[in-house]
């Protein structure tokens, strides 16, 4: 059993989503470095939305937050977001990258600052007719499960950081692939 996402009409309202933390930390520098990010999601009206926030005292231009996806164990998709929004949207088979299309996902950047420090993300929409094209034959509804994985990144030397959701065992040659996936039930409720 996965972690649900809940699968309903309409939009999403994000506080009302659970959470998924990316708490996952491998050799962060400085060591003990682990910002606290986190994601929701929610199938709904238009398809898949997803809600990626990080919280950071210094946010660098090379943080990332990250999503990957995969339905039936067939092609993935891979969302990227930075502080100024989306940065990439790709759909790969195995190592191969099959296409990238950045107008096939919507994002919108969220900053602002609380006394915890800066937080900034996006919220994001995959469009079922995105979807569609990756996964043809999916359905969309409760029961189904999908495969995945959520990630707050920076290759900044001074914050580096690499971390997850579900754990990635150490040693993949790519930690964003399927290898590194976890379980995610579509529940309705």
């Amino acid at each position: 059993m996965g972690l649900k996402i809940t699968i309903a009409q309409g939009r999403p309202v994000y506080e009302s989503l659970p959470a998924v933390k990316i708490n996952s930390y491998q050799n962060p520098m400085p060591e003990d470095y682990r910002p606290f990010a986190q994601g929701r999601l929610f199938f709904g009206e238009e398809g898949f939305y997803l809600q990626l926030i990080a919280f950071e005292v210094m946010v660098s231009p090379a943080s990332r937050l990250r999503a990957g996806f995969s339905a039936s164990g067939g092609k993935r998709f891979s969302l990227t977001i930075k502080e100024s929004g989306l940065d990439e949207f790709s759909v790969w088979e195995g190592k191969e990258l099959l296409w990238r299309d950045d107008q096939a996902a919507e994002a919108v950047p969220i900053h602002g600052e609380d006394l915890q420090g800066e937080y900034w993300g996006g919220q994001a929409l995959i469009p079922y007719e995105t979807l569609a094209r990756i996964w043809p034959e999916f359905p969309f509804q409760a029961g189904r499960s999908i495969s995945g994985n959520l990630y707050k990144y920076c290759d900044d030397p001074n914050w580096k950081h690499w971390g997850s959701f579900y754990p990635i065992p150490t040693g993949l040659e790519n930690p964003f692939g399927k290898e590194g996936f976890g379980t995610f039930d579509l529940v309705s409720y």
